[in-house]
């Protein structure tokens, strides 16, 4: 399915690998939050005031998100490849071939247009939630008057960063908002990985359970079919019995594999 694929390889772009281990890009992600968080501890000595402590606590939240996604994004791998496993499984198509193929095949499309969707939102809150900044602060040099000091504390920012007097420079200003667009952008894609494994997880269940159930009505109405017969006298028991008896295995090898 091309929407697992591109899930893998968007985890394997931001440095999450398949067997669990992690690239430099990925450690440099997870490392950049706890230098912020340091910076967010340091600056309540200097500056505690309300609107401070409101957006340091926002950005510890913001962190302590990204540290939960990044502990447990190898979840997503087990997800995507249990997923690829049921959909090529093939018990359900010896009860009902033609039903669960085609239900297989608008499956796939509703998750790719999911994809698609997903990809164009995170897309536009990326740019949006990074570019929007970047160009008030160049409005702000622009506009200003000449001579004017500028305070880079109250520029805006992407993430909440404090900048100590000693260290205040635009050149460290746009170099934080450089890595912080970065690490935005990584953010993202784990973003992106997490929902659209999570998303065809559950509609992949979701599936199942429609097949499953539909399986039971078929093996239903056999069974009616089958004591009409009896009555009638015009039964073949052993093809019959046989039949449902592949009809029950079948099913129960369908529900072991959704409950490994």
């Amino acid at each position: 399915m091309e929407t697992i694929s591109t899930v893998k390889r968007a985890a394997a772009h931001v440095g999450h690998l398949q067997n669990g281990g992690k690239k430099l890009r990925a450690k440099l992600h997870f490392v950049y939050f706890i230098i912020n968080a340091i910076n967010l501890i340091l600056s309540l000595l200097v500056d505690s005031n309300k609107t401070t402590v409101i957006m340091i606590i926002k950005e510890f939240n913001n962190i302590l998100f990204v540290m939960t996604i990044h502990s447990g994004f190898d979840g997503t791998y087990t997800l995507c490849n249990a997923i690829e496993g049921q959909l090529q499984r093939k018990f359900l198509e010896r009860i009902l071939p033609k039903a669960t193929q085609v239900s297989k095949k608008q499956l796939v499309k509703n998750i790719d247009s999911i994809l698609v969707n997903s990809r164009r939102i995170l897309m536009f809150v990326f740019v949006l939630y990074n570019f929007f900044p970047i160009f008030q602060t160049i409005y702000i040099l622009v506009t200003r008057k000449t001579g004017d000091d500028i305070d880079i504390q109250k520029l805006p920012f992407i993430f909440y960063f404090h900048y100590f007097s000693y260290s205040s420079s635009l050149t460290l200003y746009f170099t934080v908002s450089i890595v912080q667009i970065v690490c935005s952008g990584t953010t993202i894609v784990l973003l992106f990985c997490v929902f659209n494994s999570g998303f065809i997880a559950v509609k992949s269940l979701v599936f199942e359970i429609k097949m499953t159930s539909q399986c039971l009505r078929v093996i239903n109405e056999q069974i009616a079919d089958y004591d009409k017969e009896r009555r009638n006298g015009v039964v073949n028991d052993g093809e019959r019995e046989n039949s449902l008896k592949g009809c029950f295995r079948y099913l129960i090898m369908q529900h072991q594999s959704i409950c490994r």
